[in-house]
């Protein structure tokens, strides 16, 4: 790939808000758009999956009480595939505005997760001068939420369910000496530490109160489950062949899907049962090669949104191209081309994504694209992060300000 040292005044904008979202420090006077992507995309993939030979050389915490006895998932009764709402067509004439923020929260603010409901969302905000580097935020529709002060230093929030049951982590005072973090729920207006892991990530929640994540231990890092924020973990199976992993949503029929890190790729794998092999998702083929990798972005319901790295490419190589993946019917579809500044964040169960390009932000379906109105937010393009299961209420974030939403 050619770099672009010089992109577009858009292309510089959106590089930006890409780098800024993606927790690097902000550039000089010259950006590089598809560089700011990938970099984004590294620093989730190593936060989420943690590489390998540093998993397994500098973890030295012990993961305690982690079960594998559960026969089976816990499920949410009729919240299968066919119950899930399912809309005609993609919104027109969505309308934008501004969520709150409290006096003295910071423009470095982010939207970090949303429930399926598009009720609500949660995000972090940069608290400058101060011993906690990100404070939590929560919003019930268009209301910021108070909350009580976080339980550690970097506190973030990945996800919330319908209920306001909120999940992610912090570095606590029981951290070990590498300062990993541990996992965290928000329940009832209260911190609650997750059992059995020392050092790990809640990455989802589904409105059962069903939370999945990773554990880390001298093995490396494990997929696990916990039936509750009270419960004790459970280890989720890897197959043969995978080194690490993690679990990165859950859905409400108890659907598990993660990414899994093996000598020589990654791959999303589908967990139903913990007594049955789960599915490992294949790998698409570019330009007739199946590829290297393919990263989780998203998931929710039969839809896996990812970044693919072709065949032959070094790891760190910078070429990540968009795949939207069915897993009922094993079908990909390429939602972009090497080299091209875009980005997507998020999916819901009609397959909807939403991501954004210079031009500014925008929802993909099958077979239209639509573009969220983006005039008064600011010379950068917002980015959604979210977009609930009906379509209606689309969440994300501004370069600098509060998190903006549409609402169509």
């Amino acid at each position: 790939m050619t770099p672009r040292p010089n992109g577009a005044p858009g292309e510089q904008h959106a590089a930006a808000l890409l780098r800024h979202l993606a927790g690097e420090p902000e550039p000089g006077a010259r950006f590089d758009m598809q560089r700011a992507i990938t970099v984004g995309r590294r620093r989730r993939r190593n936060r989420r999956v943690t590489a390998v030979v540093t998993a397994v050389a500098a973890a030295v915490v012990a993961v305690t009480g982690i079960s594998t006895g559960l026969a089976a998932l816990p499920r949410h009764p009729d919240r299968g595939l066919a119950a899930r709402p399912s809309p005609a067509t993609v919104p027109d004439g969505c309308v934008a505005s501004l969520l709150p923020l409290a006096p003295g929260h910071s423009a470095r603010t982010e939207v970090t997760g949303a429930d399926p409901s598009g009720r609500w969302t949660v995000g972090r905000t940069a608290v400058p001068n101060a011993d906690i580097n990100y404070l939590p935020l929560i919003w019930d529709g268009s209301t910021l939420q108070p909350t009580t002060e976080p339980p550690g230093f970097n506190a973030e929030l990945h996800d919330i369910n319908g209920s306001g049951v909120a999940v992610g982590e912090a570095v606590g005072e029981a951290a070990d000496a590498d300062r990993n973090p541990q996992p965290y729920a928000w329940v009832g207006h209260a911190w609650v530490r997750l059992r059995g892991v020392t050092a790990g990530r809640a990455m989802a929640v589904n409105d059962a109160g069903v939370i999945v994540g990773y554990a880390l231990d001298n093995d490396g890092q494990h997929p696990v489950l916990w039936r509750s924020a009270t419960a004790e973990p459970v280890r989720l199976p890897m197959p043969a062949g995978f080194l690490t992993g993690q679990a990165v949503n859950v859905d409400d029929d108890g659907t598990v899907v993660g990414e899994l890190v093996g000598a020589d790729t990654i791959r999303p794998y589908t967990w139903s049962s913990l007594t049955a092999p789960g599915e490992l998702a294949p790998l698409p083929k570019i330009d007739g090669k199946p590829a290297y990798s393919f990263e989780v972005t998203d998931a929710r319901g039969d839809w896996i949104l990812g970044a693919v790295q072709p065949t032959g490419q070094d790891e760190d190589n910078d070429v990540r191209i968009p795949f939207r993946y069915r897993r009922s019917n094993h079908t990909f579809e390429q939602l972009g081309r090497d080299g091209q500044p875009i980005v997507y964040r998020g999916i819901n169960t009609a397959g909807w994504a939403v991501g954004a390009e210079p031009a500014g932000a925008f929802v993909r379906s099958q077979g239209k694209v639509v573009r969220l109105p983006s005039t008064g937010l600011g010379e950068y393009p917002p980015i959604p992060r979210t977009i609930s299961d009906d379509g209606h209420t689309i969440v994300g974030s501004l370069k600098s300000g509060p998190p903006v939403i549409w609402r169509c």
